[in-house]
């Protein structure tokens, strides 16, 4: 399912998008998503069941199934180069900013690389995640976080920078929860198994 551009609210049986959302450059919604008021995707790939809060601002994503994303949410922030350039403005490394003529006449220099985001993370509010960044299956981002390097699954991290706190789980349920790939079932296997999802043992069994 592709979109364009929406100023407004639209509510269909698998999307529910509210005031001033824009969707636009390529973006894919697999389905049953919901995007908070004032929120713009650029370039995204978006799971099922996967929702995004309001005043997010998201580009360059890949993000899996049933992932929850809180308000004013920062992901795909374009980074400068600081070490063997002499100049940190792109005029000097890309060919083409915003329309605008700069001094060279290729790019030398990528200042956005694609992120990666698995199934059933939950990202809190206020997050800034940065350029590049991979975050497995079923991690965890603390509110207010920056998230400069890959996060590991079921990892629960924070700060600024981020850094892991815990794991969600002990070894033994982590890799059975990835083996499982539970986000990957049908519909139908969801809804006939969903109390099983209030205990993680029982699930397991």
């Amino acid at each position: 399912m592709l979109f364009n551009r929406f100023y407004f609210i639209v509510i269909t049986n698998q999307l529910t998008l509210r005031q001033n959302v824009m969707i636009y450059r390529s973006c894919t919604l697999k389905g049953y998503n919901f995007f908070g008021r004032n929120t713009v995707l650029s370039n995204c790939e978006i799971g099922i069941y996967t929702y995004f809060g309001e005043n997010c601002k998201i580009n360059n994503l890949s993000i899996g199934n049933y992932c929850s994303i809180g308000n004013d949410v920062k992901i795909g922030i374009s980074n400068h180069p600081i070490d063997c350039f002499v100049s940190t403005s792109p005029y000097f490394y890309i060919d083409n900013l915003n329309n605008h003529k700069t001094f060279v006449n290729k790019n030398y220099y990528e200042p956005l690389k694609p992120i990666e985001i698995g199934n059933d993370v939950f990202i809190g509010s206020n997050v800034i995640i940065m350029d590049g960044v991979k975050i497995g299956d079923g991690a965890v981002i603390g509110v207010g976080s920056i998230v400069l390097k890959d996060v590991a699954s079921y990892s629960v991290v924070g700060g600024v920078p981020a850094k892991e706190i815990k794991k969600r789980f002990n070894e033994e349920y982590r890799k059975k929860l990835l083996a499982s790939k539970w986000w990957d079932k049908d519909i139908n296997w969801i809804r006939e198994n969903v109390n099983k999802f209030h205990d993680i043992s029982k699930f397991l069994k």
